[in-house]
């Protein structure tokens, strides 16, 4: 039934369906007054959350860092529930070489209350929360996680998405309380340059120092004028000559190295 106006004197008569329409919107109008000034982390709470189960045999103190396993209830257990309440096991972040490279390295979250072992709490997967990283570089612009740590991220700029850091101490490296932007979010600095020979380089060459970096995908390293690129393809080159560089980011490599040479 549509709501009408009444005019002064005309009998009141108010449908139970209008009337509870009316009680609906106080209640918003009131919790939106409550929200107003209010903490908009807390206020923001279930924004980019979902369920988590502590799959571990630690408690999670509120902001530890998880990775995201499978879900507690896949659609063929109960759809309703998976539809309404997806809740994923937390364990703790896995980021190794072989078979589990990049099991957690997009899967991460930080929860949001402290979450007993086998408990299910909240933890957020998207969107804006203090959690600890462990700073390598002050232009480091992307936070990653730490094999087997759920304390705190890591710093890290080619080659790999995770956490944008919006702001932590300027000037301080090592562990410290940050704010992060979580999801998959790519660094702004370059993964690829064109660069010249540093030198003579031999097909028995490791690794050979490049530099006149030209980023190819982002922008320059802040402190870098050179690099120090592996020879892979064994190449070799004459002091001064053209290259491109890549970072490769498989775990346990980790380097810069020549992906292209002028040979001539």
């Amino acid at each position: 039934m549509p709501i009408e106006k009444v005019q002064p004197g005309q009998p009141l008569q108010i449908p139970a369906s209008t009337y509870n329409a009316m009680v609906d919107a106080a209640q918003a109008f009131q919790g939106h007054l409550r929200g107003i000034g209010s903490d908009p982390l807390k206020s923001s709470r279930y924004e980019g959350t979902v369920r988590v189960r502590n799959a571990t045999s630690n408690a999670f103190d509120r902001f530890n860092v998880v990775g995201l396993g499978e879900m507690v209830i896949s659609h063929e257990d109960n759809a309703q529930s998976f539809y309404s309440r997806p809740t994923f096991e937390a364990e703790a972040p896995v980021r190794t070489s072989a078979l589990n490279y990049g099991r957690h390295v997009a899967k991460v979250a930080v929860v949001q209350e402290p979450i007993r072992s086998g408990a299910i709490g909240w933890a957020k997967v998207a969107g804006l929360t203090p959690v600890q990283v462990n700073i390598v570089n002050n232009y480091d612009d992307i936070a990653i996680v730490r094999h087997g740590n759920t304390t705190s991220l890591k710093s890290w700029t080619s080659g790999e998405s995770g956490a944008s850091i919006l702001w932590h101490k300027a000037g301080e490296t090592g562990v410290q309380w940050c704010l992060a932007l979580l999801g998959n979010f790519r660094s702004k600095f370059a993964s690829m340059y064109r660069v010249t020979l540093d030198g003579e380089l031999t097909d028995s060459t490791a690794s050979i120092t490049v530099d006149n970096l030209v980023p190819m995908d982002g922008i320059q390293h802040l402190d870098t004028d050179s690099l120090t690129a592996h020879n892979v393809f064994a190449w070799a080159g004459s002091d001064g000559a053209n290259a491109l560089v890549v970072w490769n980011n498989h775990i346990g490599l980790e380097r810069w190295e020549l992906i292209q040479l002028d040979c001539t």
